[in-house]
């Protein structure tokens, strides 16, 4: 996963790496404690991806995940 995100996105990913698979994988006691760390790491990796973008780059997104939820409707 942090190489996938390295790859595809330029972006460290290695804290929500380690937070995700100890959430996933380590002792029960933190689990629950790496699994919130990992939810602030992944929105830390997403805001990061997002000021990568332009503008038109964002809204060009936006239109196409509007056109399959609407694909999907019907």
């Amino acid at each position: 996963l942090q190489r996938a995100v390295h790859e595809e996105l330029g972006l460290d990913a290695r804290l929500f790496a380690t937070a995700a698979a100890r959430a996933r994988f380590g002792p029960a006691d933190i689990g629950a404690t790496e699994a919130s760390r990992a939810r602030r790491e992944a929105r830390r990796l997403i805001r990061a991806a997002r000021s990568d973008l332009s503008v038109w780059a964002r809204a060009r997104g936006l239109v196409s995940l509007r056109s399959v939820r609407t694909a999907k409707g019907l």
